[in-house]
């Protein structure tokens, strides 16, 4: 546990880490719960400590490129301004980057569609259809020449968006199957984790 932990933090993907820290919560809490019931606190105490041990090691292996981290973070776009703030501060101006800036690249609601149906809602914000495609095709019937290069391919209510995270009917049916299938004391905290990831998302 520490050495995958360890290795998961040297990835050095902190939203990564956060989800990940998310996940791990949402199956502490519930194995908490199974050992209150079933009057197991001591072992699920002991368990638990086991988990703190391997997350203390996992961090001090990463400590220097963490601290870094931490002590840089002030001076960037994410953290702090040097720059003194003139009429009607906004909090951004302030403490770093704004909400709107930092879920930019977040899923619109309907764009959650695209785990399952690819380019639902377009495709990379930066592209365009090409030339010799069906879309140019159809409007250079109705005489709209290179329209289609002017056109972009993504139509989502996003700013922008590096491209759909598409998962395909096959997978998501597995996992539907596999939620079915495990026994109540694991379906929950993952069925929970996933929606909870989709609305993050």
């Amino acid at each position: 546990t520490a050495l995958a932990t360890s290795l998961e933090i040297g990835a050095n993907h902190p939203q990564i880490t956060y989800y990940f820290l998310v996940a791990m919560a949402a199956l502490w809490i519930s194995e908490g719960i199974f050992a209150l019931r079933g009057k197991r606190m001591r072992d699920f105490a002991l368990r638990t400590a086991a988990l703190a041990g391997a997350g203390i090691l996992a961090v001090g292996s990463n400590f220097a490129p963490l601290w870094y981290t931490a002590q840089h973070t002030k001076e960037t776009i994410r953290g702090g301004s040097e720059l003194a703030a003139t009429a009607s501060p906004s909090e951004s101006a302030r403490g770093g980057l704004d909400l709107d800036y930092a879920t930019a690249w977040s899923y619109g609601r309907t764009e959650t569609f695209n785990l399952l149906i690819p380019d639902f809602m377009g495709r990379q914000s930066a592209t365009t259809f090409p030339a010799d495609g069906e879309t140019a095709a159809v409007l250079n019937d109705y005489g709209l020449r290179g329209a289609a290069q002017q056109l972009p391919t993504y139509w989502g209510t996003q700013p922008y968006t590096g491209g759909p995270t598409y998962l395909g009917a096959a997978a998501i049916f597995l996992a539907v199957l596999g939620l079915i299938l495990l026994p109540g004391r694991s379906k929950w905290w993952i069925a929970a984790v996933c929606v909870l990831m989709i609305l993050l998302s």
